[in-house]
């Protein structure tokens, strides 16, 4: 059977919007694909300031992945103070480094 391995990332919006995609293939498709999820980081480092420049950055990007895809975003992270915009923690969770 072939495979299908579809890198992600927890906290990227484009990861999430890919979601329905992912869930009609594991739906329609598995009988004749095997799919793996493979986690990774796309900030690993945790070096992105938490600055309105930043936040407005997410802010337009999750609409435009909504306006592409319709999967929801919340923005309630935004009105944080202080976040650490680092993937990495969530990546090892399953076992990637």
């Amino acid at each position: 059977m072939k495979k299908l391995i579809f890198v992600v990332d927890p906290m990227c919006s484009w990861s999430w919007g890919f979601h329905p995609v992912i869930k009609e293939l594991r739906s329609n498709y598995s009988d004749e694909f095997n799919l793996s999820l493979v986690m990774g980081g796309l900030r690993t480092t945790g070096d992105m300031k938490w600055d309105r420049e930043s936040k407005d950055y997410l802010q337009n990007n999750w609409e435009a992945v909504n306006k592409k895809t319709g999967q929801p975003f919340s923005a309630k992270i935004l009105i944080k103070d202080d976040f650490n915009y680092d993937t990495y923690p969530k990546s090892t969770l399953y076992g990637c480094k």
